[in-house]
């Protein structure tokens, strides 16, 4: 018998490990209103192919047990009302609900632990979810565009809030959130315009960009001590926050972070700031009074534009480097310089002003806007 060449032999091997590695994936089987595959732990729910309505995942699925709810598996079953999941499941993939728009409720069991990025994505309806204690992940938009959302308690085991996790939450009025909670992520709570209070934990240490843009009700946030980054438009168009209190381990305030707070009036700038961002502050038209410190070094472009009712604003140290325009359209303030300081003043159109370190300085409006 002639012998297999050597390299053929090598090959067969392998190829009956890849086929028992595709083999179960591709199993996907009909049973009742769902298609399914099987994998180490138990059942994965594919699809849902049922008519809408309130709907039931069966616990087992001959004879296995339903662990997971996979990627996509109710994606924009528009038709679904409302949804049992059984106590098995322990993970919910990407996009598992995504687009489910009649979707009004959910029953989440005690042994979940992840929830994929998007899984409840534009699930207009949605009232409520209690996110159980042993979750501990969401993911990347998980709850965004949940327009009927009213509150939500975070869970204790949970370390981080992800990017746009309740962006757009329309209805959302109230979060919670842990002690453990180190981080909000990039526009989390972006445009949750309902948004009246927040509950911030006392080991947070990072607010990313954007993170709570657009809460128009937002009356006032007390960020906690071991806070050191609070991103780019952080704030931004928070019409109602009237009071902010920034911690004294931010080196810097990030462009646009408060940009467009109308209600706020008084401003504190921490001891330890070395820069303050492009247009920061512009357009808080109730900002009368701001005292910077000497630590400051920059000041960017427009930080404090159009800001019609600001009066004073201290300088604790010498004039630091300004942006173009930084107060223009600011039309009632007076600067003031502690005694003994040099520098230059702000810079309009290219044109800096020597300092006067014994008496006020006044500066007029610009005639034009700054470009954004």
């Amino acid at each position: 018998m002639k012998p297999i060449p050597c390299s053929t032999s090598a090959l067969l091997p392998l190829l009956v490990r890849l086929l028992l590695v595709l083999l179960p994936l591709c199993a996907i089987v009909q049973a009742q209103d769902f298609t399914y595959t099987t994998n180490a732990d138990g059942i994965t729910i594919c699809r849902y192919t049922g008519p809408g309505g309130a709907a039931t995942i069966p616990n087992r699925i001959g004879g296995l047990r339903v662990t997971s709810i996979g990627d996509r598996a109710f994606l924009q079953s528009t038709n679904l009302t409302a949804l049992v999941v059984p106590a098995s499941v322990t993970s919910i993939g990407d996009g598992a609900f995504w687009g489910c728009g009649s979707l009004a409720r959910i029953s989440l069991p005690s042994g979940v632990i992840s929830i994929g990025g998007g899984a409840f994505h534009g699930c207009a309806n949605l009232t409520g979810v209690t996110l159980p204690k042993s979750v501990t992940s969401i993911g990347f938009s998980a709850f965004s565009g949940c327009g009927s959302l009213t509150r939500i308690r975070i869970p204790n085991s949970m370390t981080s809030i992800p990017d746009h996790a309740f962006e757009h939450c329309t209805s959302l009025v109230s979060v919670t959130m842990p002690r453990g909670v180190l981080s909000i992520g990039n526009s989390a709570f972006n445009g949750c315009e309902s948004l009246t209070r927040i509950e911030i934990p006392n080991h947070l240490t990072t607010i990313g960009d954007w993170a709570f843009q657009g809460c128009l009700n937002l009356a006032s946030v007390t960020m906690p001590a071991g806070v050191t980054s609070i991103g780019a438009g952080a704030f931004e168009g928070c019409l109602n926050l009237k009071s902010a209190t920034i911690p004294d381990g931010v080196s810097a305030i990030a462009d646009i972070t408060f940009h467009a707070c109308t209600s706020l009036t008084s401003l504190s700038v921490p001891r330890n700031v070395t820069n303050i961002g492009v247009w920061a502050f512009c357009g808080c038209t109730s900002l009368t009074n701001v005292t910077i410190p000497a630590s400051v070094t920059s000041i960017g472009e427009s930080a404090f534009a159009y800001c019609s009712s600001l009066a004073r604003v201290s300088f604790e140290g010498a004039a630091p480097g300004l942006g173009s325009e930084v107060f223009s359209y600011s039309d009632k303030l007076t600067i003031y310089y502690s005694p003994g300081t040099s520098g230059w003043g702000p810079t309009f159109a290219g044109r800096p002003t020597a300092l006067d370190p014994k008496s006020p300085v006044l500066r007029q409006p610009r005639d034009r806007p700054p470009n954004r």
